[in-house]
Order: C-alpha cells, then structure tokens, then sequence
C-alpha cells in the first residue's frame, strides 16, 4: 500500500528525535524534517547507557558507525547506597558486553548525522514560533519556523514533540505535562592529569542533602553532578564553585577519587530536572517521545535508552497509523504510561533503601512518595 505524501516534523534533535527519524526513514517515511533549536555545540550531561543498548543501534542499522566512533567503555557502576560500603554492579556479568561512557555532545551529532544520512531533512539554530491545526488538509499541522531573524511556514503531516521535558509541542496542542518530583542537578567536568587514571566506571554516593555520580569521559575528562532539592540549592550556594567544590570535598569516595584531576574553569552549570509525564503522550496528529512523553528521575541512567527505544517505537505507530491502523498509536501510549508508572514504584524502592538520614529534607521528603505524585510534595499539573 502506498504510503501518504506529506511531511512527518520532529520538532527537536536529541537522541528521541533522531531515533525517531532514522526509524521512519527505515520504515520507508518520504519526507522526514528536524527542527532543532542548538547546534551541537554545548555540552551534556546524561552519558551512561548500558550495553544492551547495541540491540537498538542494531535495529536502527548504525552499530557499525557507532562502534567506530570509539565511545568510553563502561565496566559497570559501584554505589554507596543504604550504608558506607560501596557497592559493585559489573558488566562483565551481562551477555553484552561493557557499556559506554558517551560524549554527549559528539553523540548527539552523531544521531543527527546518522538521520540526515538516511534521508532527514534537519535545520539546526531554528525554533517553532507556532504550531496549530489546519483542519481539512492533506498536511494538518502548520508551523512557523524562525531562523537567524527570518521565518517562514511548514507544513506538517504529523509532528513528533522531541523538545525534552518542557513538551513544548504537545502542550501548544492542550496537553498537560503532570510533574511528580524535581531535582536540581548541578554538574562540572574535571581534567584528569596525564599519568592519572580512574575506574571505568559510574560512580553513584548518597549523601545528606542528596546524591552524587561522576563518570570517566574521553580526553582525561570526568563529569561530576550533584542532584539535590531547591531547598538545599538555595541554602548553600551551589551554583557557585568553591560552595559546590566544598559539598563535594564532604563525600567518601568520590572526593578521593579526585585527587589528581582539576576543576574545569567556567564548567560548573546547573538545570532541573523533572520526573514527570504528559496526560498523554499522542494526539491528533501529533506524538511525543522521550522526555516530551516521560521523564525519569536520573537515578534510573535509563534517559538515552528510553529515548531511542521510545522513539523507534513512535516511529512504528505513525506508519501504521499513516496506513490506515491507529490501533499502534494506542498502544505506545499506554506503553509511556505503564513505562513510566514502573519507573516510579522502582524509583520509590531505590529511595527508601536508603535510610541514614532521616532528619534530611532532601531524604524524608522522598521516603514519602508511596505513590504517584506523593513525592517530596510535589505533586503538580503544567498547563
């Protein structure tokens, strides 16, 4: 059966949108566009992926260019968690192999280049002004499109919202994104000295006003996050480095781990992070994925992998439902969903295992949340 003419829009470039693309053109979609507000420059943190993660660059056809690419091997993760004895999780265990430590900036252009060389248009340094509905035409979705002060019109068989966890699409459409925690994850990247070395490893340590993870990059490089509540962001001044440094110079293994490495100047950034989902993750003529549909907590390190297998998801949906089967469509709606509540209750567990401080605020409030939308209070609709 011969598929529609008519553009299919993502509306963002990261590792869901690019997902999505080389997907759709897999799946033989004609007219395939990214819109991406970056450029590929700025750095990102969310780096680790698991080793399984080669099955889906096996299914997108991009294994070969991504091994070449030469990532940082990921040995395993180790974790002081519940008690101060640091806990171990090796990959050498898993029929897959190592995982990867990623560059997130050169991976992400990576993803990109792998779409635009399976056919996707993609304009980098542009925003959506607008986005609505155009009832009664071939192609149903119009946008507006601004780049370098000019603006002109697109318009859109079906668009895919891809723009992270502010859902700016879905919620220009009448969706509502429910947020159920925030952290504020304040991160910085360290030089390693020449002759110094570390584990190949994550390293994950709780602390009183919340925790902490740090991961080898290439280029001698480690980064270096601290995820906390507002509260404790705001108390104590971690937005600037020598109050940031001083939290961390109080962990037990990760400051050590450190002793031959040096903060990077002007490296320290700060962003907050959502564990939330959309009322729904599709609509008429529009779908989201990745953290657009649901974001988790980043204690799971499941983003990448939920972004590119949400996406390669999505993409199969929209065929379909572009052959005349919405039924699909259904289905990885109620596949976010059920997605997201699992995360949720194994996100509730994970946090009640830990139990050294129950005076904290950062630690009490998230013992608390033993259901959805009870945890740390924060339990609210985004229009």
């Amino acid at each position: 059966m011969k598929r529609p003419r008519g553009a299919i829009v993502i509306v963002g470039g990261g590792p869901a949108g690019s997902a999505t693309a080389i997907a759709l053109r897999k799946q033989g979609a004609e007219q395939v566009v990214i819109v991406e507000a970056g450029d590929y420059r700025k750095d990102r943190i969310g780096e680790s992926v698991p080793p399984i993660i080669r099955r889906l660059f096996d299914q997108l056809g991009i294994r070969t260019q991504f091994d070449a690419a030469q990532h940082q091997p990921c040995q395993g993760s180790t974790s002081c968690w519940g008690d101060d004895k640091l806990g171990y999780n090796d990959f050498i265990f898993t029929p897959h192999g190592a995982g990867y430590h990623l560059d997130r900036r050169r991976f992400d252009r990576f993803m990109v280049d792998c779409a635009i060389a399976a056919g996707t248009t993609c304009y980098t340094k542009t925003r959506v002004i607008h986005c609505s509905q155009a009832a009664g035409e071939s192609a149903p979705i119009r946008l507006v499109l601004e780049s370098g002060g000019r603006r002109w019109n697109l318009q859109a068989k079906y668009v895919v919202d891809a723009t992270g966890s502010h859902a700016r699409i879905a919620r220009l459409f009448g969706a509502k994104r429910e947020v159920f925690d925030r952290l504020f994850c304040i991160s910085a990247y360290f030089t390693l000295r020449s002759h110094a070395t570390i584990p190949q490893r994550t390293l994950l340590e709780a602390t009183e006003n919340g925790w902490w993870y740090a991961a080898p990059l290439p280029g001698q490089r480690v980064v270096t996050a601290f995820c906390c509540d507002a509260r404790t962001l705001r108390e104590r001044w971690l937005v600037e480095d020598e109050p940031w440094l001083y939290e961390l110079a109080a962990t037990t293994h990760l400051a050590p781990m450190l002793t031959e490495a040096c903060l990077l100047p002007g490296s320290l950034q700060g962003c907050e992070v959502q564990c939330g989902r959309l009322d729904s993750a599709i609509g008429d003529h529009w779908l989201a994925v990745g953290d657009a549909a649901s974001s988790y907590d980043p204690l799971s390190s499941q983003g990448i992998y939920k972004a590119i297998e949400q996406g390669m998801f999505a993409a199969t949906a929209i065929t379909a439902s572009e052959l005349g089967d919405s039924a699909l469509l259904g289905h990885y709606a109620r596949e976010v969903e059920q997605s997201f509540q699992d995360h949720c209750h194994q996100r509730t567990y994970f946090y009640q295992l830990e139990q050294r401080w129950p005076a904290s605020s950062f630690w009490s409030g998230r013992h608390l949340s033993r259901s959805l939308g009870q945890a740390s209070g924060v339990g609210e609709v985004a229009a």
